[in-house]
């Protein structure tokens, strides 16, 4: 006769009815987990390319500003060389290296690491 006790029967029942919701929560974590790690594979990329976007704005603006006060600047002395005639005169002596008759030019080497083409503009 091939009879199972019921008390042995009874103790696999408690076992698989309390090992059941622990491996019910552990697969749900584990699938969480994968759709949250495939989630994060999609947009990453993204949003590595947003953020290289942004800093790519940013010198964009850096450089947008600097050639603005370069324009600013370009612009008043094109007016400077249209309208005054002493900052006109003055510009050409210094380039020319010429002089008014008992004038004396005092010139100042720049510091080092300046270069000459800082030292032509006024």
């Amino acid at each position: 006769m091939n009879r199972h006790r019921p008390h042995q029967s009874a103790s696999k029942r408690e076992k698989q009815t309390t090992l059941l919701p622990l491996i019910n929560r552990l697969l749900l974590t584990l699938i969480f987990f994968g759709v949250l790690a495939l989630v994060l594979m999609a947009f990453y990329p993204e949003w590595r390319k947003l953020s290289q976007m942004h800093r790519a704005l940013q010198n964009d603006r850096n450089e947008l500003t600097k050639l603005q006060k370069e324009t600013t600047h370009r612009e008043r002395e094109l007016y400077l060389l249209q309208h005054d005639k002493e900052y006109l005169e003055l510009i050409a002596r210094d380039r020319l290296d010429l002089m008014k008759p008992n004038e004396t030019i005092f010139r100042f080497s720049p510091p080092r690491g300046e270069s000459q083409l800082n030292r032509s503009h006024p």
